[in-house]
């Protein structure tokens, strides 16, 4: 693919930035000189390629900039400023009305609750379950929204009215 850049083209362009015109002033007199379109980034890229130096531009001062009042901020005293900080309230974990076991996984029987207590050294509650679910009464209420609690017979109650949605469709590939 041949290039835009002509050296008459990259002449030109040489010269804009000489003169210190941007890449989108420099873009939209290449245009307009030449007759097809020049990108600003098109322009920025051949500056870049061409490694064009020298260019020492002073800042333009002929845009006004706009002055703010200072802010009552500034006026306040670093005391005033500086925002309370506020502690944390501590972390108090739930607690259920059980008096827990502490049994091993190992000594776990079917009928046990098994909530567990501790950090990295697990022992579990151990007390008796409510039919068809892993926790005693308390760690039931504990870990469970009441309102959503089915027994495993009105699990696949609901299962079967809503068959569709357990259903797994196998696609052909």
């Amino acid at each position: 693919m041949a290039s835009i850049w002509t050296p008459e083209r990259i002449g030109s362009a040489k010269t804009l930035y000489n003169v210190g015109s941007s890449a989108a002033e420099c873009a939209a007199i290449l245009s307009r000189e030449f007759g097809f379109s020049v990108t600003r980034n098109s322009v920025v890229g051949l500056w870049h390629r061409q490694k064009f130096q020298g260019r020492k531009l002073e800042p333009d001062h002929s845009r006004s900039r706009r002055t703010y009042e200072p802010r009552r901020a500034a006026a306040l005293s670093n005391r005033e400023r500086t925002p309370k900080k506020i502690a944390p309230e501590p972390f108090i974990p739930k607690t259920a009305d059980a008096v827990p076991l502490n049994l091993s996984f190992d000594d776990l029987q079917h009928g046990q609750c098994r909530y567990p207590y501790g950090d990295r050294d697990f022992t579990f509650c151990g007390c008796q379950t409510v039919p068809g679910q892993p926790y005693c009464e308390p760690h039931q209420q504990l870990c469970y929204n009441r309102n959503h609690i089915m027994s495993r017979t009105e699990w696949k109650q609901h299962q079967r009215k809503h068959k569709s949605k357990f259903q797994t469709e196998v696609v052909a590939a």
